[in-house]
C-alpha cells in the first residue's frame, strides 16, 4: 500500500512539475523590468559576493532575498535566464509543498472526505495545481525582483508543514520543530510578509490538529479565565518561540527605521484601510475572474466611510467574515480559507504602501483562494463520482483556463515595451506607464516622444523621477535650454532632497559647458548623498583626467569600478588612461574585460591593438585592429596603425596598402602621408618620399619630424 501511495505523490509531483514549466516555458529570456534596475542592474552591493556583510545588510529587512540575487550575479552576471530559473525553481516548489500541505490537512479532517485516499489526494492535487496555474501568480513569478515573495511562501509552507510533522510524529519530533522554525526565520529574512506565520500556526493547530478543541465554549467566561489561559499556555507551550521571533523582529525594525511600518511611505491610516476595502473586493474578482492584469493599478484614496461603495465593500467583508467565524465546526476547511487569506493579506491591507494594490502581494494569500475551490469543488471529489469522466472535464477546462491566460499575460511581459504599452491601455490616468514609456523612447533615442511622456508623467502625478527625466532627455536636444534643465533638476531635488542623480545631471551640464568647478559641487553633492555613487565618481575622474591630476584620476575611475564592476565607462576611462600612462598590462586587463561586457566599441578594440602594439606582439595587436574594423569598416586611425604593425612584421606591401586606405577614407591623415614617406625613404624611392612628406605638411604644418625628413632629403 506504501508502494502505491508513494507512486501516487511521485505522480502528483511530475504532474505539478510539468504544468508550471509549460506555464512559464516562455519567461526565461523576458527583460529585466521597473524595479529591477535599482534592485539588480543599478544595485553595487549584490555585485561583490566576497563582502557578505555588504550584501545582507545593505537591505537589513530582505537579507536572504539579497542573498539570491547576489549569488544569481555571481553565476549569470546581468543574464535573465539565470534569475528567472531560480524564480521558477521556487515558484515549483511552492506549487508542491500547497499540494503536500493541503494533502496533510485533509488527512487529519477524515469527516471532510471519508476514510478513502483518493478523494482528498485528488483535491490536494487540484489545489497545488490551480496554485501553480493561476494568472495571478505570473507577476510573482516573471518579475524577478518579486522573487521575495515566491521564496518567502516557500519557506513559510515548508514551516508549516515541519510544525504538523512535529505534532503528528513520535520519532524525531523535536528536529522536525527545529526545522520549523529554522524555515521560519529563513522565511523572515526573505521577505517580512513572514510575520503572519505564527498566526497561521495557531489556526492549522486550531482547525486540524487539536484532538479534542472545544470549539463551542472557545470565548466563554470559563475559558478567558486566568487559570485557563495559563493552562492552554503550558499545554501549547511551542507557539511561543514563534511570537517572540514576531517581537524580536518588530523591535530591530522599529530600532533601524523608527516604525514597524513602511520606513518611507506614510499615509492617513483610517484612508488607507478605506480603500482597501476596495481593493480586496477586487482581489477576489482577480482571484476568481482573472482578466484585465497589469503591473500597475488605478486606485482613488477613499475618505468617506458613508460613501456607498465604500460602505458595501466593508459590509461584504465583514459578512464574509461572520460567515466563516460562524461555520468553525460545520466547514473548518471553509473557516480555514477566508481567515488564510486576510491574515496573509494583512501586512499590505493594514500598513500603508506607495502603492495601494499589487497582483504580487497575493501570491501567499491565494493559497486560502486554492482551498476555497476545494471547499466549492469538493462534490466533484467525492467518492462516488471518482470514476465519472465529467467531474475531471470540469476540472480540466479550469485548469486549462488558467493555464492558457497564464502563458498568454507571460507573453506580455516579453518587453518592457510591450509591459508598460498594456498598462497604459488599462489604466490611462496612471501616472507610472508614462514614466516609463519615457524612459524606453529616451533608452532607444526617441527624446521628442520620451519628453512628451515625462510631460504627461508630471501633468498627471508630478515626481522627482518624472523631472529629473525630462531634464536629462531635454539636455539630449540642440535647441535645450541649460538653465531651464537646471530649473527642473533642481524641482526634482526639492521633491526628493536625496536625489543624487540630479545633483549628478546638474553636474554633467556645467561639465559639458567646462565649468569644472561647479560639475565638481554637484557631483560631491551626489557622494553626500549616495558615496556609493559610481557615475559621480567618474565624473569626478573624467575631470582629474581633463586637468592633469592622472593619480587622482585613476584612483576615481578604480572608485567607481568598486561601487559598479559593471560601468562600462568607467572600464572604457581606466583602459585609456592606462594606455595613455604606458600601464599596458593593466590596460589590457581592463579592456578586455570591458570586451566581455559589450564587444560592440570599435575605439575598445583599436585602444587593445595600441596597447599589444606596444608591448611588442604585433600579431594580437591586428586581431584587435580586424576586430574594430568588423564593427566600424572605415576608421581612419585603425587602418593606419595596422599599416605601422604590418611594416614592424616585415610585410611592407601589406602596410602600404592600409596607408593607402587610410587616405582614401581621410585624405587629410597627415600621418599615413608621413608613414608612407618613411617606407618610400627606406626603399630609396627620393621624389615619392619628398611627395609624402609634403603632403603630410600640408595637414600637419609644425611637424617637425617630416621637416627634419625633408631637410635630410634635401628638398626645401
Amino acid at each position: 500500500m506504501k508502494e502505491i501511495f508513494f507512486k501516487y505523490h511521485l505522480l502528483a509531483v511530475l504532474i505539478i512539475t510539468v504544468l508550471s514549466v509549460i506555464v512559464y516555458s516562455n519567461t526565461f529570456n523576458v527583460p529585466f523590468h521597473y524595479d529591477d534596475r535599482p534592485v539588480i542592474i543599478e544595485n553595487p552591493n549584490i555585485k561583490d559576493i566576497r563582502n557578505i556583510s555588504n550584501v545582507l545588510f545593505h537591505n537589513p529587512s530582505r537579507p536572504l532575498f539579497s542573498l539570491s540575487l547576489a549569488l544569481n550575479y555571481y553565476l549569470n552576471g546581468l543574464n535573465p535566464f539565470g534569475y528567472h530559473l531560480v524564480n521558477l525553481f521556487f515558484h515549483v516548489l511552492s506549487g508542491l509543498l500547497v499540494y503536500i500541505l493541503t494533502f496533510l490537512i485533509f488527512k487529519n479532517l477524515p469527516a471532510f472526505f471519508g476514510a478513502s485516499f483518493y478523494p482528498f489526494y485528488l483535491s490536494s492535487l487540484f489545489s497545488g495545481l490551480i496554485f501553480s496555474a493561476h494568472p495571478i501568480q505570473t507577476e510573482s513569478v516573471t518579475y524577478i525582483s518579486s522573487r521575495s515573495g515566491v521564496m518567502c511562501t516557500s519557506f513559510y509552507l515548508l514551516s508549516i508543514i515541519f510544525f504538523i510533522k512535529y505534532l503528528k510524529s513520535t520519532k524525531i519530533k523535536y528536529f522536525f520543530y527545529l526545522l520549523s522554525i529554522l524555515s521560519f526565520l529563513v522565511s523572515l529574512g526573505i521577505k517580512e510578509t513572514a510575520v503572519t506565520l505564527p498566526a497561521i500556526l495557531l489556526l492549522v493547530d486550531y482547525f486540524f490538529l487539536s484532538k479534542k478543541p472545544n470549539r463551542e465554549n472557545l470565548l466563554s467566561e470559563k475559558s478567558l479565565s486566568a487559570e485557563s489561559i495559563t493552562g492552554v499556555l503550558k499545554k501549547k507551550w511551542y507557539h511561543i518561540p514563534f511570537w517572540l521571533l514576531i517581537l524580536v523582529i518588530f523591535i530591530i525594525r522599529y530600532f533601524l527605521y523608527g516604525t514597524v511600518g513602511h520606513p518611507k511611505f506614510h499615509r492617513n491610516l483610517i484612508y488607507h484601510l478605506l480603500t482597501q476595502s476596495h481593493v480586496i473586493i477586487n482581489y477576489f474578482r482577480l482571484l476568481f475572474l482573472p482578466f484585465n492584469l497589469t503591473i500597475d493599478y488605478v486606485f482613488p484614496i477613499y475618505k468617506d466611510i458613508f460613501e456607498p461603495l465604500t460602505a458595501l465593500c466593508i459590509i461584504i467583508i465583514f459578512l464574509i467574515l461572520i460567515f466563516s467565524f460562524k461555520n468553525i465546526n460545520k466547514s473548518p476547511v471553509l473557516s480555514f480559507s477566508v481567515l488564510w487569506f486576510f491574515i496573509t493579506l494583512s501586512p499590505t491591507s493594514l500598513i500603508p504602501l506607495e502603492d495601494s494594490m499589487s497582483e504580487r502581494w497575493l501570491y501567499l494569500p491565494s493559497i486560502g483562494f486554492c482551498l476555497f475551490m476545494v471547499f466549492i469543488l469538493k462534490p466533484f471529489f467525492g467518492k462516488e463520482r471518482i470514476t465519472k469522466f465529467s467531474p475531471f472535464l470540469i476540472l480540466s477546462i479550469i485548469l486549462l483556463l488558467f493555464a492558457a491566460n497564464s502563458y498568454q499575460r507571460n507573453i506580455i511581459w516579453q518587453s518592457e515595451y510591450t509591459l508598460w504599452k498594456d498598462a497604459l491601455a488599462k489604466t490611462g490616468n496612471k501616472a507610472r506607464p508614462y514614466l516609463a514609456l519615457g524612459y524606453l523612447n529616451f533608452k532607444n533615442g526617441n527624446y521628442r516622444k520620451a519628453i512628451d511622456y515625462y510631460k504627461k508623467s508630471i501633468e498627471l502625478y508630478p515626481t522627482a523621477e518624472a523631472y529629473n527625466n525630462l531634464a536629462y532627455a531635454l539636455t539630449k536636444l540642440k535647441t535645450s535650454n541649460d538653465t531651464a534643465v537646471i530649473q527642473l533638476l533642481k524641482e526634482s531635488i526639492s521633491l526628493k532632497p536625496g536625489n543624487y542623480k540630479a545633483y549628478l545631471n546638474i553636474g554633467d551640464i556645467y561639465f559639458i559647458k567646462k565649468d569644472y568647478n561647479e560639475a565638481l559641487k554637484y557631483y560631491q553633492k551626489a557622494l553626500d548623498v549616495n558615496p556609493k555613487f559610481s557615475a559621480a565618481h567618474l565624473g569626478i575622474g573624467i575631470i582629474d583626467e581633463r586637468l592633469g591630476r592622472t593619480s587622482a584620476a585613476l584612483e576615481r575611475y578604480r572608485t567607481a569600478l568598486k561601487f559598479d564592476p559593471l560601468n562600462r565607462e568607467a572600464l572604457y576611462s581606466l583602459g585609456t588612461l592606462y594606455l595613455n600612462t604606458a600601464q599596458y598590462v593593466n590596460a589590457i586587463i581592463t579592456l578586455e574585460r570591458l570586451i566581455s561586457l559589450s564587444a560592440n566599441n570599435p575605439d575598445v578594440y583599436y585602444n587593445l591593438g595600441l596597447c599589444y602594439y606596444y608591448i611588442g606582439d604585433y600579431k594580437k595587436a591586428m586581431e584587435a585592429y580586424q576586430q574594430s574594423l568588423k564593427i566600424n569598416p572605415y576608421k581612419a586611425d585603425v587602418h593606419n596603425s595596422m599599416g605601422v604593425s604590418l611594416l614592424m612584421m616585415g610585410e611592407v606591401d601589406r602596410a602600404m596598402e592600409e596607408y593607402a586606405v587610410t587616405i582614401r577614407i581621410d585624405p587629410k591623415f597627415a600621418q599615413a602621408y608621413g608613414n608612407m614617406g618613411l617606407v618610400y625613404k627606406q626603399m630609396g624611392e627620393k621624389d615619392k618620399a619628398i611627395a609624402m612628406f609634403k603632403e603630410a605638411l600640408k595637414f600637419d604644418p609644425d611637424n617637425q619630424s617630416t621637416k627634419e625628413n625633408l631637410r635630410e632629403l634635401g628638398s626645401k
